[in-house]
């Protein structure tokens, strides 16, 4: 079952926090381009249910 917008939504949150987390942390940069990814992912989800 695919997730609901709503769902996709609270992920893109917690991946944004996860990210500012990572930054204010100075953490690896190959962690925050793997958050990136994520994000830019759920986004492309977001954008297709929004235009279906």
């Amino acid at each position: 079952m695919l997730p609901s917008k709503e769902e996709i939504e609270l992920k893109i949150e917690h991946v944004r926090y996860k990210m500012y987390q990572a930054y204010k942390k100075d953490q690896n940069y190959e962690d925050i381009l793997i958050l990136s990814e994520k994000l830019d992912d759920l986004l492309n989800q977001l954008d297709k249910m929004n235009h279906s």
